[in-house]
């Protein structure tokens, strides 16, 4: 190599590190694409980088624009690496998972949203944006560490809490159940090695009714598990959570952050639909698609047991053994419709997956939410509304406790039911630790008070597009069950007058009425009535998310023969004079449905008055009608 080419080559270095001095940062502007497809199919990937000259995929030998789309298609589940590059410059990386369902037909929908699409995501300066989890200060009175082990004589562990982290009821005959406990000290440091100490005490106290009996456990091992573990993460986004999606959702960004990247995780979102925020992936490859995401706007209805349903479904396809799902959630389901609590509880005991609740503020309905952790082997925690905060704390808890953890066997013969439950104790130098655990479930819990269709806003009585799945997924119901009834019951909130609220409840039902109509729903299926502000979800009304949860319309099934007399009223050739003259009825306070009839081989539709126990009830309610209008009625 002669001076003059050395020269060159040198200037020519020089001038990449003076540019690369000067050059603007990189920055990710649009970022998203595929997070679920079937085994066969083709992914999308896509991306807008500002101040790159060319884009690298790992594995790719080919260069890709700044702007530009990618089609693999993955047989297995992986990560692709995309980096921008500046000549000479700076480089920008950021990664994305495509998971592949090995086990259904091609074209065969997944049960949720397949694909994420970050608009305005915040600018990059570096290849690793991290987002920083809490520090730990002082004293806790949870769980966060699973590190710490028993200190030998003469400096015995001092633990300060004992909790309960699941509860195994006895299989396969046995008549033992398990229970998966942890200790830990004031700092919330797990402590281990005292399932040989003879220092301390481990008891059973057997509960049924007024009857208790004393068990010593049979055997108490303490485990251990280095092995990664997946997580289901599904918060709740309906109207209720208005007060809390933004810290709770920063507590999920921070405790993904938290885990080992080993461990996978799968976070969706929910109200009357599913979106996936972050698919099944390692909790690594979760950081960076958090640093797009921001929380999730709140509205709507709560289909708890048909989110949690779907996500016990998706980690099916986890690579790990041991698997949990976490539901964070302001109240219980009020949605779901099809999907019931032992739909969920089925699913999650198939698969071996505990449900973790986290319940925010004070839901009416909490033993519902209870019968979900009970019956899977779970743990209920109950977090005031001030204390948002916790769920952090509450979530690295679970975690830890799957980490390391005292495993009892309790034998449950000694309580004279089949239901028991139990009390742990743990005893040492005079001090005593207690936590409840749950067996078996209360079937008081299975089912919610209500199920409704559609929320509306103040003086409204127009649907929004936000129900319609919903109502089209009980107009299905309803057509592939053409004997079973539904009653469309309206409410209002307390800002109108008992006048208007009945007006407006009614003109709801009537909204849902047509639509159900309009999508090939038997008129004659349908009944409705309006509550008014009679029965509000929320009596005070303090906050606008309450007054629009009370603006709804509940549906109720109906068993015929509890109401079975009816007043014949009038007779009109279309479906559409059928709902007027229904709505008309209705305007005037009656309870009324059409049904479609034929006479001499045309269609009519006939309008009746509903709702008598008697015969007795319903001649009188004709004889008034007849009066009153002028008409004449039957009573059928």
């Amino acid at each position: 190599m002669n001076k003059y080419t050395t020269l060159v080559r040198s200037s020519l270095v020089a001038l990449a590190l003076c540019a690369a001095c000067s050059q603007p940062k990189i920055t990710l502007d649009q970022f998203g694409g595929s997070a679920d497809i079937n085994e066969g199919e083709e992914a999308t990937l896509y991306w807008t980088f500002a101040n790159v000259d060319s884009v690298k995929i790992s594995g790719e030998i080919e260069h890709f624009a700044p702007s530009d789309k990618f089609f693999p298609r993955p047989m297995v589940t992986r990560t692709y690496r995309i980096t921008g590059y500046q000549i000479g410059g700076d480089s920008l990386s950021q990664d994305w998972t495509i998971r592949v369902n090995p086990n259904r037909k091609v074209g065969e929908k997944l049960p949720s949203s397949a694909s994420i699409e970050p608009s305005q995501p915040p600018q990059l300066n570096s290849t690793s944006a991290q987002i920083q989890p809490p520090t730990f200060n002082g004293e806790s009175t949870y769980l966060r560490s699973s590190n710490k082990q028993a200190q030998p004589s003469p400096m015995p562990p001092e633990p300060v809490a004992l909790k309960v982290i699941r509860s195994i009821p006895p299989k396969n005959g046995s008549e033992s159940g398990k229970i998966h406990a942890v200790l830990f000290d004031k700092l919330g440091s797990f402590v281990g090695g005292l399932d040989k100490n003879d220092q301390q005490i481990w008891s059973g106290i057997l509960n049924c009714g007024d009857k208790s009996t004393a068990q010593l456990p049979q055997l108490i091992t303490s485990q251990t598990n280095t092995s990664p573990v997946t997580i289901g993460i599904a918060m709740n986004r309906s109207v209720s959570m208005s007060d809390y999606a933004s810290s709770v959702f920063s507590s999920i960004q921070s405790f993904v952050t938290s885990i080992f990247p080993s461990d996978y995780v799968d976070v969706m979102t929910f109200n009357t639909l599913a979106t996936e925020a972050v698919p099944l992936t390692t909790s690594d490859s979760a950081r960076s698609i958090f640093t797009y995401l921001s929380a999730p706007p709140t509205g709507g209805l709560s289909s708890v047991y048909k989110a949690t349903r779907s996500m016990i479904d998706k980690l099916r396809f986890s690579p790990t053994d041991h698997k949990y799902v976490i539901l964070i959630t302001s109240n219980s389901d009020n949605a779901s419709l099809v999907v019931t609590a032992k739909d969920v509880i089925q699913a999650a005991r198939n698969q071996n997956i505990p449900i973790y609740v986290i319940s925010l503020g004070e839901p009416a309905e909490s033993y519902t939410l209870k019968y979900l952790t009970a019956a899977t082997g779970g743990k209920f925690y109950s977090v005031p509304a001030s204390n948002t905060s916790e769920v952090f704390d509450i979530m690295t808890e679970i975690n830890q406790a799957q980490k390391a953890y005292y495993e009892i066997t309790l034998p449950l013969t000694g309580a004279p039911c089949p239901t028991p439950n139990a009390l742990l104790s743990f005893s040492q130098s005079g001090a005593v630790l207690q936590d409840k655990a749950m067996f078996y479930a209360d079937t008081s819990g299975e089912f919610p008070s209500y199920q409704a269709v559609a929320l509306f806003e103040k003086n409204n009585a127009i649907v929004d597009d936000g129900y319609t799945s919903t109502i089209e997924l009980l107009a299905a119901i309803l057509k592939d069950n053409p004997d079973k009834l539904i009653e469309l019951i309206g409410h209002s909130s307390n800002d109108d007058s008992d006048d208007d609220a009945i007006g407006l409840a009614l003109q709801r039902t009537q909204a849902v009425r047509r639509m159900l109509v309009a999508k090939g729903v038997n008129g004659s299926q349908i009944r409705s009535r309006a509550a008014g502000n009679r029965k509000p979800l929320y009596y005070n009304e303090q906050e606008v998310w309450q007054k629009i949860a009370n603006r709804r319309v509940e549906i109720r099934w109906l068993d015929p023969a509890l109401l079975p007399y009816e007043i014949a009223a009038e007779q009109v050739a279309t479906e559409d004079e059928a709902l007027k003259m229904t709505e008309r009825w209705e305007d005037r306070g009656q309870k009324a449905y059409y049904e479609r009839m034929v006479i001499n081989k045309a269609p009519s539709y006939r309008v009746k008055i509903w709702g008598f126990a008697t015969i007795a009830s319903a001649q009188d309610s004709a004889k008034q009608l007849q009066k009153q209008y002028k008409m004449s009625l039957m009573v059928e």
